[in-house]
């Protein structure tokens, strides 16, 4: 009897340890991101800012496509890939593709104004979206004609001078497109503001536009055109060579064998160096720096649990040439296999997740049968009808894929170089993946989601205090170790923690602060509730500030 007892037990016992149902059960309870060990988060929290170090250096001159900064960012994701035991599956895509990176002005380009020809490219020069045609015709400046040249002000005023001399080239872009639309026979832009740094630019990430397009400088103008009246004559003929450089995808395929697979995607390349003569770096710290990082968390944060479990396959796609028309994704979604195009339930695509505001909460666009999924909690959702044609979004959705974009909002350095590496609250972008990762890794998404709207309204407000809400101004004089208050905001949480003006913040929570970086990177990781302890250099003492947040 006791034989029998004891056999009945063995066997129990290896039953339930071997049993794939109860494995299986067992494994899909502790899918959970929030159950994950408080060491395995603070590695993920490490790595985004190591992320997001390597993004933003300089050395990458703002990730253009098809230059070598675009290439080491390629090849560091390619490395990150490797790190991961997560089982890749080759899907037969060509990663790579040719885009145009630059229009270059052939030997026989040349313009006339009145019988006499302008230099080109210091006095008159084509812009890169503008198409190849010649002309020969009469203008007058301000006559907005269908079927006849435009000659018109790049910038209306001052203000709009300082507001887009940074950018004006997207400017005049939006200027050529409206040309376009009434049927301008050419489109020539003065810069009578002389703001203008150089008129001749090379990059090519615009399409390329059915008219011809020029800019003339402030002295050309006001030679030919300031104080006439009169009808003018011009022709030119435009020579532009295209410049073709290689650029590539780069995807990981985790193949579960189900039936439904979910697309997690971001864009890598940027801006580039600016137009300007100094060539300042177009550093894209949250536009897009912050997606690519919150992908490779999500990437790190699935690399620690059984995903091999979950209801779904997942596909992880880095995109090259976004900002040449989603050059990248269209080329790569073409290629896609028919089997996984039909399998696609989902696409999340990381936006500009890097400025996570606790008032302003977090973004999520949905489109097609998505749009009422996070229909509650702090979220705002809205419908694709505000998205341009040359958005991400908008290419998902000529493959029918339905897709969120996930975005904490556009902000004043969005498209400028100072879009930075201090500027970007990383907690934030942890949170938003650790959100997103739970919600994807359950096995029933739709119903899943739907079923906690508290849940979900609560996860979304993360409680995360900002850089901002802080109300420090530092003292930019200062050279020393530390950051030394100039001033604080009124009733901001800086001068409600009892910090003065004067004081130098030298430590929180024990991590030293030696720069202005370091304290907007550490502040902005701070949670409301959490007890935070400030070291302050006072006059001649040292003072602890310790309160909750």
């Amino acid at each position: 009897m006791k034989n029998s007892f004891l056999n009945l037990l063995i066997f129990s016992f290896l039953f339930n340890l071997f049993s794939p149902s109860l494995f299986a059960q067992k494994n899909k309870s502790n899918t959970s991101v929030y159950e994950l060990k408080n060491k395995d988060k603070e590695h993920v929290r490490q790595q985004i800012k190591t992320d997001l170090r390597f993004l933003t250096d300089p050395r990458l001159e703002g990730r253009k496509a098809g230059e070598l900064g675009a290439t080491n960012t390629a090849n560091y994701i390619k490395s990150r890939l490797k790190e991961f035991s997560l089982p890749h599956v080759d899907l037969k895509i060509n990663r790579e593709f040719e885009i145009i990176t630059e229009s270059r002005l052939g030997a026989q380009t040349r313009c006339i104004i009145n019988k006499k020809f302008v230099r080109v490219p210091e006095e008159v020069a084509p812009l890169p979206f503008s198409s190849n045609k010649s002309f020969s015709g009469h203008l007058m400046k301000n006559m907005k004609e269908p079927l006849t040249p435009w000659l018109l002000p790049l910038f209306d005023s001052q203000n709009d001078a300082e507001k887009y001399k940074e950018n004006w080239i997207e400017h005049a872009f939006a200027l050529a497109q409206e040309a376009l639309k009434q049927d301008a026979a050419a489109l020539i832009l003065y810069d009578q503001f002389d703001v203008l740094e150089t008129l001749y630019v090379k990059e090519d990430r615009f399409k390329k536009l059915d008219i011809p397009v020029l800019v003339i400088s402030n002295k050309t103008y006001e030679y030919y055109f300031k104080n006439k009246n009169s009808l003018a004559t011009i022709s030119f003929e435009l020579d532009l060579v295209n410049i073709k450089k290689n650029t590539e995808n780069i995807y990981h395929y985790v193949d579960n064998k189900k039936d439904k697979t979910i697309v997690f995607s971001a864009n890598y390349d940027y801006l580039g160096n600016s137009t300007s003569s100094n060539k300042e770096i177009f550093y894209g710290a949250d536009d897009n720096a912050s997606g690519i990082v919150a992908l490779l968390a999500s990437l790190e944060i699935f690399n620690l649990l059984p995903i091999d479990k979950s209801d779904y396959n997942y596909l992880f796609v880095f995109y090259s040439a976004s900002q040449m028309n989603n050059k990248g994704a269209l080329h790569f979604l073409k290629q896609l296999p028919e089997t996984v195009k039909n399998q696609i339930v989902h696409t999340f695509h990381y936006d500009y997740i890097g400025n996570y505001l606790h008032n302003t909460g977090l973004f999520i666009y949905g489109l097609n049968d998505n749009v009422t999924l996070f229909k509650k909690g702090n979220i705002n959702v809205l419908p694709i009808q505000g998205y341009q044609e040359s958005s991400i979004a908008d290419v998902y959705k000529k493959f029918n894929f339905p897709v969120f974009t996930i975005n904490t909002g556009a902000h004043l350095k969005h498209g400028t170089t100072q879009d930075q590496f201090h500027g970007v609250n990383q907690n934030g972008i942890f949170r938003i993946v650790e959100l997103i990762s739970e919600v994807t890794l359950n096995g029933a998404l739709q119903e899943y989601i739907q079923s906690i709207p508290d849940g979900l309204s609560k996860e979304l407000s993360f409680n995360t205090a900002s850089w901002e809400e802080w109300g420090i101004e530092s003292d930019k004089s200062y050279d020393g170790l530390g950051v030394k208050i100039l001033s604080l905001k009124k009733e901001k949480i800086g001068e409600k923690f009892g910090l003065k003006d004067g004081d130098i913040i030298f430590n929180i929570n024990y991590k030293p602060i030696v720069h202005i970086e370091e304290l907007i990177s550490v502040l902005n990781s701070l949670d409301r509730g959490q007890r935070v302890t400030i070291k302050v250099k006072r006059d001649v003492s040292v003072i602890d500030i310790s309160e909750k947040l």
